[in-house]
């Protein structure tokens, strides 16, 4: 991951989701996920464009669990 360059303007959830042509809700639960790195400013959620580009253009390994399945429990009989 790359740092934060100090010129770069951290952008809110409405200007990261017109960047990445999604919605807000979209946006929201990629950061709860952790899909994406985010940081709060008070309440208020702000993404570095470099970052979340960095996140999300990372490649995927195809045997890792996914953040879903790891995240439910399994039923015991």
């Amino acid at each position: 991951m790359s740092t934060a360059n100090t010129t770069e303007i951290a952008v809110n959830v409405a200007g990261l989701a017109h960047i990445l042509q999604c919605s807000a809700d979209k946006v929201y639960r990629m950061a709860r996920a952790k899909d994406i790195p985010s940081f709060r400013v008070g309440r208020a959620l702000r993404f570095f464009p470099s970052q979340v580009h960095d996140a999300l253009t990372a490649p995927k390994s195809s045997w890792t669990q996914s953040k879903r399945s790891t995240s439910r429990r399994r039923r015991s009989s």
